[in-house]
């Protein structure tokens, strides 16, 4: 059977889309957030690919650590912790190490692990700058309020950007009374 007849018998069943994504049709928005949080956003890549790839981590670790194919390396921190250890008793950590290095039942354990604390690490890194709600008993915010907004008109949304520097009042253009009224009431 030829390349074109298996082309041509798939072509009902493939879909005939191909979705591919760019980093320039990713919203301003984002853009704006990695560039205002680059810290925060390289934690979540770095937490993204060992929750998805977690062999890229463990692999080159666990060889680093001297855990070899066939057995630990002579002279690595393996060797050592083996001449320590004397007789390594099955299913103990030193041998989910050594198993994973190998290839065996401990690959599932050791990259399970590496996900476990690339999910708590992602949580942890999202909680510390999640948006802090409005203090209910007292009405008011436990997020301290920022000094200024400055409107961005080179963006196509005209959003507002909020900012920690000073207001600057000669260029500001009045704003009709009953809008200011409305944001106050929603405040409130």
């Amino acid at each position: 059977m030829s390349l074109q007849a298996i082309q041509q018998a798939v072509s009902g069943i493939a879909p005939s889309r191909v979705f591919r994504v760019s980093i320039t049709n990713v919203p301003a928005v984002v853009h704006r957030w990695i560039a205002a949080n680059p810290g925060q956003s390289a934690l979540l890549i770095a937490n993204g690919i060992l929750i998805f790839t977690p062999a890229a981590l463990t692999g080159p670790l666990l060889a680093t650590m001297g855990f070899g194919a066939s057995g630990p390396i002579a002279g690595s921190v393996a060797a050592w912790l083996q001449s320590i250890l004397g007789n390594v008793g099955a299913r103990s950590v030193f041998a989910y190490l050594q198993s994973a290095a190998m290839g065996g039942y401990g690959v599932a354990a050791v990259n399970g692990i590496v996900q476990a604390l690339g999910m708590i690490s992602g949580a942890a890194v999202t909680a510390y700058n999640w948006p802090r709600r409005p203090n209910t008993r007292t009405s008011e915010s436990t997020m301290p309020a920022l000094s200024s907004t400055v409107l961005n008109s080179s963006d196509q949304d005209y959003q507002a950007m909020l900012t920690t520097e000073p207001l600057d009042t000669a260029n500001i253009a009045a704003t009709p009374t009953r809008d200011n009224a409305d944001l106050y009431s929603a405040r409130r």
